[in-house]
């Protein structure tokens, strides 16, 4: 083989070796910079591609791209109007994208979003989901274990008050007594390579300046190996 050859094969072979990573690429980040008269924005956010179902995969991004244009969008409305009482503010909108792969089909993603567009300090929110790629759905928290909604509930329930009794100074006065009738399941969550992020808001049980407030259980903690995640669980569709 001469070497003009040899050279032609090893470009075709890097050529199909990049088609092939394309192709197999199942998330792909996307990056927004932008700046206007009023407000700076830095944007990422996760797109899907090549998912074995094709409508899943529309339908999904199109919730992802809409919940980012309706913050961008609230996010220009307030700057455009508190402009007027911020001479020279700089008001800024930030989204910034936590993404954890649980197995071949399971991901979790957070959307983190940090906004000033007036007052005295900035604030954060979020917005979480875990999806099974393989049997195309959304999954929920009790999707990850194999305990009744109320065993899982009440487990989460009580390691949640255990954290919070071991630093009652970084919370409110009433916080137990909201955790104790709060709806655990229904919260903002992640489940990561270590184990579960349990969010709560913002101000919602603790002084706005601690910013989003959340609890992490490694699996051990929850009684439930990282493998009994990742070992193909019908829940998840399998592997």
């Amino acid at each position: 083989m001469g070497r003009t050859q040899a050279i032609g094969w090893l470009f075709l072979l890097c050529v199909l070796a990049m088609f092939f990573i394309a192709r197999t690429q199942k998330i792909e980040l996307v990056e927004i910079r932008t700046q206007d008269q009023h407000l700076e924005i830095c944007v990422t956010f996760p797109l899907f591609k090549n998912l074995p179902d094709a409508e899943f995969e529309q339908a999904l991004n199109t919730w992802i791209e809409g919940f980012v244009r309706s913050v961008v969008n609230k996010a220009r409305e307030e700057a455009i109007y508190n402009a007027k009482f911020f001479q020279n503010a700089q008001f800024e909108l930030r989204i910034s994208t936590e993404v954890h792969e649980l197995s071949k089909s399971v991901v979790s993603i957070a959307l983190h979003v940090y906004k000033f567009t007036g007052g005295a300090h900035g604030t954060n929110d979020l917005k979480t989901f875990t999806v099974d790629l393989s049997s195309a759905r959304l999954l929920t928290m009790s999707d990850l274990f194999n305990l009744s909604q109320e065993e899982l509930e009440n487990k989460l329930r009580s390691l949640i008050l255990e954290r919070i009794s071991k630093n009652k100074a970084d919370f409110f006065p009433w916080v137990e007594e909201y955790v104790e009738t709060d709806e655990i399941l229904a919260r903002p969550f992640v489940a990561t390579e270590r184990g579960v992020k349990i969010f709560y808001q913002e101000g919602e049980i603790a002084p706005r300046s601690n910013g989003i407030t959340h609890f992490e259980f490694s699996w051990d903690e929850l009684e439930m190996s990282r493998q009994n995640v990742n070992g193909g669980s019908a829940k998840f569709g399998g592997e």
